[in-house]
Protein backbone atom coordinates (compact mmCIF):
# COMPACT_ATOMS: atom_id res chain seq x y z
CA UNK A 1 0.00 0.00 0.00
CA UNK A 2 1.34 3.23 -0.88
CA UNK A 3 2.01 6.01 1.52
CA UNK A 4 0.52 9.59 0.45
CA UNK A 5 0.51 12.56 2.40
CA UNK A 6 -3.59 13.52 2.22
CA UNK A 7 -4.66 16.60 3.57
CA UNK A 8 -8.09 18.52 4.24
CA UNK A 9 -8.45 22.20 5.68
CA UNK A 10 -11.80 24.10 5.81
CA UNK A 11 -10.74 27.93 5.65
CA UNK A 12 -13.18 31.53 5.10
CA UNK A 13 -12.71 32.62 1.95
CA UNK A 14 -12.56 36.69 3.74
CA UNK A 15 -10.85 38.80 0.75
CA UNK A 16 -14.21 37.49 -1.74
CA UNK A 17 -17.22 39.08 -0.07
CA UNK A 18 -20.38 37.65 -2.12
CA UNK A 19 -22.80 40.44 -3.22
CA UNK A 20 -25.31 39.85 0.40
CA UNK A 21 -21.59 40.34 2.47
CA UNK A 22 -21.54 36.80 3.32
CA UNK A 23 -18.55 35.12 3.26
CA UNK A 24 -18.06 31.66 1.23
CA UNK A 25 -16.39 28.87 3.21
CA UNK A 26 -13.71 26.70 0.86
CA UNK A 27 -11.81 23.30 1.19
CA UNK A 28 -8.58 22.77 0.02
CA UNK A 29 -7.40 19.33 -0.57
CA UNK A 30 -3.84 18.36 -0.56
CA UNK A 31 -2.44 15.58 -1.55
CA UNK A 32 1.71 14.82 -2.08
CA UNK A 33 1.99 18.67 -1.55
CA UNK A 34 -0.34 19.28 -4.71
CA UNK A 35 -3.08 21.61 -4.06
CA UNK A 36 -6.70 22.31 -4.88
CA UNK A 37 -9.41 24.40 -3.73
CA UNK A 38 -12.55 24.33 -4.05
CA UNK A 39 -16.04 26.32 -3.15
CA UNK A 40 -18.12 24.14 -0.06
CA UNK A 41 -21.29 26.21 -0.84
CA UNK A 42 -21.57 27.02 2.66
CA UNK A 43 -21.67 30.70 3.60
CA UNK A 44 -21.23 32.49 7.15
CA UNK A 45 -22.79 35.75 8.19
CA UNK A 46 -19.58 37.27 10.46
CA UNK A 47 -16.00 36.65 10.50
CA UNK A 48 -15.84 35.98 14.21
CA UNK A 49 -18.39 32.89 13.67
CA UNK A 50 -15.21 30.90 11.80
CA UNK A 51 -13.08 29.60 14.59
CA UNK A 52 -9.42 29.18 12.21
CA UNK A 53 -8.18 26.43 14.93
CA UNK A 54 -11.11 23.84 14.31
CA UNK A 55 -11.72 25.03 10.81
CA UNK A 56 -15.36 24.89 12.03
CA UNK A 57 -18.14 27.28 12.92
CA UNK A 58 -18.07 28.59 16.77
CA UNK A 59 -21.22 27.50 17.70
CA UNK A 60 -22.91 23.98 16.55
CA UNK A 61 -25.18 24.34 13.52
CA UNK A 62 -26.16 22.68 10.29
CA UNK A 63 -22.34 24.44 8.82
CA UNK A 64 -20.87 22.01 11.11
CA UNK A 65 -22.91 19.25 10.09
CA UNK A 66 -22.12 19.61 6.19
CA UNK A 67 -18.42 20.60 6.48
CA UNK A 68 -18.41 17.28 8.88
CA UNK A 69 -19.72 14.99 5.86
CA UNK A 70 -17.82 16.86 2.88
CA UNK A 71 -14.82 15.59 4.94
CA UNK A 72 -15.58 11.65 5.35
CA UNK A 73 -16.57 11.91 1.56
CA UNK A 74 -13.70 12.76 0.31
CA UNK A 75 -11.86 11.06 3.14
CA UNK A 76 -13.54 7.91 2.17
CA UNK A 77 -12.76 8.35 -1.48
CA UNK A 78 -8.99 8.65 -0.69
CA UNK A 79 -9.15 5.64 1.40
CA UNK A 80 -11.17 3.76 -1.09
CA UNK A 81 -8.71 4.90 -3.98
CA UNK A 82 -5.41 3.83 -1.57
CA UNK A 83 -6.98 0.24 -0.99
CA UNK A 84 -7.52 -0.58 -4.56
CA UNK A 85 -4.07 0.82 -5.49
CA UNK A 86 -5.73 3.75 -7.94
CA UNK A 87 -3.88 6.70 -8.57
CA UNK A 88 -4.49 9.66 -6.24
CA UNK A 89 -4.46 13.37 -6.67
CA UNK A 90 -5.89 16.20 -5.18
CA UNK A 91 -7.85 16.37 -8.43
CA UNK A 92 -9.11 12.87 -8.92
CA UNK A 93 -9.99 13.80 -5.13
CA UNK A 94 -11.95 17.00 -6.13
CA UNK A 95 -13.74 15.83 -8.94
CA UNK A 96 -14.78 12.20 -7.24
CA UNK A 97 -16.98 14.50 -5.09
CA UNK A 98 -18.10 16.55 -7.01
CA UNK A 99 -19.90 13.47 -9.31
CA UNK A 100 -17.43 13.86 -11.85
CA UNK A 101 -14.54 11.54 -11.43
CA UNK A 102 -13.97 8.44 -12.90
CA UNK A 103 -15.53 8.05 -16.03
CA UNK A 104 -16.00 4.43 -16.92
CA UNK A 105 -16.23 3.63 -20.64
CA UNK A 106 -17.99 0.62 -21.13
CA UNK A 107 -16.64 -1.85 -23.81
CA UNK A 108 -20.37 -1.85 -25.41
CA UNK A 109 -20.65 1.86 -25.57
CA UNK A 110 -16.86 1.69 -26.88
CA UNK A 111 -17.96 -0.55 -30.18
CA UNK A 112 -20.88 1.57 -30.46
CA UNK A 113 -19.49 4.65 -31.09
CA UNK A 114 -16.27 3.12 -32.67
CA UNK A 115 -18.79 1.09 -35.14
CA UNK A 116 -20.20 4.74 -36.27
CA UNK A 117 -17.12 6.87 -36.56
CA UNK A 118 -15.45 3.76 -39.05
CA UNK A 119 -18.46 3.75 -40.63
CA UNK A 120 -18.87 7.85 -41.60
CA UNK A 121 -15.10 8.32 -41.48
CA UNK A 122 -14.11 5.81 -43.85
CA UNK A 123 -16.81 5.46 -46.85
CA UNK A 124 -14.30 2.64 -48.53
CA UNK A 125 -15.49 0.02 -46.12
CA UNK A 126 -16.95 -2.81 -47.59
CA UNK A 127 -20.31 -3.81 -46.68
CA UNK A 128 -18.92 -7.42 -45.26
CA UNK A 129 -16.53 -5.36 -42.67
CA UNK A 130 -19.08 -3.27 -41.32
CA UNK A 131 -21.29 -6.33 -41.36
CA UNK A 132 -18.63 -8.04 -39.24
CA UNK A 133 -17.94 -4.94 -36.91
CA UNK A 134 -22.22 -5.00 -35.92
CA UNK A 135 -22.15 -8.95 -35.61
CA UNK A 136 -19.42 -8.45 -32.78
CA UNK A 137 -21.72 -6.05 -31.43
CA UNK A 138 -24.46 -8.76 -31.60
CA UNK A 139 -22.60 -11.67 -30.28
CA UNK A 140 -21.30 -9.33 -27.64
CA UNK A 141 -24.38 -8.48 -26.19
CA UNK A 142 -25.02 -11.97 -26.31
CA UNK A 143 -22.15 -13.23 -24.25
CA UNK A 144 -22.93 -10.24 -21.51
CA UNK A 145 -26.34 -11.38 -21.63
CA UNK A 146 -25.61 -15.64 -21.16
CA UNK A 147 -22.82 -14.16 -18.03
CA UNK A 148 -25.78 -12.01 -16.89
CA UNK A 149 -24.11 -8.66 -17.66
CA UNK A 150 -25.70 -6.00 -18.53
CA UNK A 151 -22.41 -4.06 -19.66
CA UNK A 152 -18.38 -4.27 -18.62
CA UNK A 153 -16.25 -1.75 -18.04
CA UNK A 154 -12.94 -0.99 -20.38
CA UNK A 155 -11.09 -1.04 -17.37
CA UNK A 156 -12.76 -4.21 -16.22
CA UNK A 157 -11.52 -6.61 -19.22
CA UNK A 158 -8.75 -9.19 -18.66
CA UNK A 159 -7.29 -11.94 -19.35
CA UNK A 160 -10.45 -14.06 -17.11
CA UNK A 161 -12.58 -12.08 -19.07
CA UNK A 162 -11.27 -13.13 -22.80
CA UNK A 163 -10.84 -16.59 -22.32
CA UNK A 164 -14.70 -16.49 -21.04
CA UNK A 165 -15.48 -14.34 -24.30
CA UNK A 166 -13.32 -17.16 -26.56
CA UNK A 167 -15.00 -20.23 -25.12
CA UNK A 168 -18.52 -18.15 -26.00
CA UNK A 169 -17.36 -17.60 -29.45
CA UNK A 170 -16.18 -21.50 -29.88
CA UNK A 171 -19.06 -22.63 -28.24
CA UNK A 172 -21.80 -20.79 -30.40
CA UNK A 173 -19.76 -22.35 -33.46
CA UNK A 174 -18.07 -18.75 -34.21
CA UNK A 175 -14.86 -18.21 -35.16
CA UNK A 176 -12.96 -14.86 -34.87
CA UNK A 177 -12.48 -15.16 -38.91
CA UNK A 178 -16.38 -15.35 -38.93
CA UNK A 179 -17.16 -11.93 -37.23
Amino acid sequence: MRNDSFSLKFYLLTDKKLNNGELPIYLRIRVNRVKVEMSTRLVLKNESDWDETTQRVRYKGPVNSELNQIEAQVTNYYHELKHTNKPISAIILKELYLGRGERTISLKSFLQTSIKERILENKELSSNTTKNYTTTLIHLNGFLEESQQKNISIQDINESFLRKWDTYLVNKALLINSM
